[in-house]
């Protein structure tokens, strides 16, 4: 529901971090999904992709875009989704 409304709101869903160029998803992929749950991580990083599927695509300055991501931080679930 959160991002829901943040995406409603405007948020910039584009934006990156500082140094590493990470995008939402990318955060979502290294996030702490033992504290929010997979299935929250899936659901949220489903929003944005609704929101914008080319999202899938982008590197992070390490080249790697978020299902690599979440493959390296080994979160097969999630890398499957993205």
């Amino acid at each position: 529901d959160e991002v829901r409304i943040l995406i409603a709101a405007g948020a910039d869903i584009h934006a990156k971090t500082p140094n590493l160029d990470n995008t939402v998803l990318h955060v979502i992929a290294g996030g702490n999904t033992v504290s929010w749950g997979m299935d929250k991580a899936i659901a949220m990083s489903r929003l944005i992709v609704e929101t914008d599927m080319d999202l899938l695509l982008v590197q992070n300055a390490n080249g790697k875009t978020p299902q690599d991501w979440a493959k390296h931080e080994k979160k097969p679930k999630l890398a499957q989704f993205l």
